[in-house]
């Protein structure tokens, strides 16, 4: 069995998290407090990379159909130094927003006793557990994303762990520009769900890890 993904927080900001709600069902308070305090990222499946010059490598075949029509928005081509990362589409979203979205929303989740990590950690896990069941979205993910030029200048801005690592920030990423993700890539009434509540409109990002990472 693998191991569950884990979760990093640090200085005093949860960073990105891939979420398994088994994991985060646990209770916050029997969490090992190392764990909110270093980058422990955990990938538990290869992720193919594609080609973004060649979307009709993974784009369906058209048929007569009459399931709902699904988001068919191919990402640019991004830098050549990232030429091999994985593209995530997606949200921009930080710890602050999630925390008081939740607090307007929700009268048990958080507790005034509660730390401000853990604040942050049980506002992603009610806020993603939400679009969940509003949407059936299973592909929703906290993914860490390199900073570009069209990042919101209010964003919250973090420092890569890697010696010359690209600054990142977070984002609620709904599908990848991969295979098996794009397979199961949401519909347009899903995404324009997920728009209201988030407020904005989702676009393209690259993933800060290197591909060595999903090997």
């Amino acid at each position: 069995m693998n191991s569950p993904p884990l979760v990093w927080l640090g200085q005093g900001l949860i960073g990105f998290a891939l979420l398994d709600v088994n994991y985060l069902a646990l209770p916050l308070d029997t969490m090992p407090a190392s764990n909110l305090h270093r980058h422990t990222l955990v990938k538990t499946e290869n992720t193919p990379q594609v080609n973004t010059q060649d979307p009709q490598a993974t784009k369906d075949t058209p048929t007569k159909s009459t399931h709902p029509p699904r988001i068919s928005t191919y990402p640019p081509a991004p830098p050549e130094k990232y030429a091999d990362h994985l593209l995530f589409y997606g949200f921009y979203c930080d710890e602050q927003w999630l925390v008081e979205y939740t607090h307007h929303n929700s009268t048990s989740i958080l507790d005034e006793s509660m730390s401000t990590s853990m604040k942050e950690l049980a506002s992603m896990r009610w806020f993603i557990n939400l679009l969940r069941r509003k949407t059936g979205l299973r592909t929703l993910e906290y993914e860490g994303v390199v900073v570009d030029g069209d990042t919101p200048p209010n964003a919250v801005i973090l420092e890569s762990e890697r010696p010359r690592g690209p600054k990142y920030h977070m984002i609620l990423s709904i599908c990848g520009w991969d295979k098996r993700s794009w397979r199961r890539r949401p519909t347009l009434e899903q995404v324009e769900t997920v728009s209201k509540i988030m407020g904005s409109q989702p676009r393209w990002w690259i993933d800060i890890e290197l591909p060595i990472f999903y090997q």
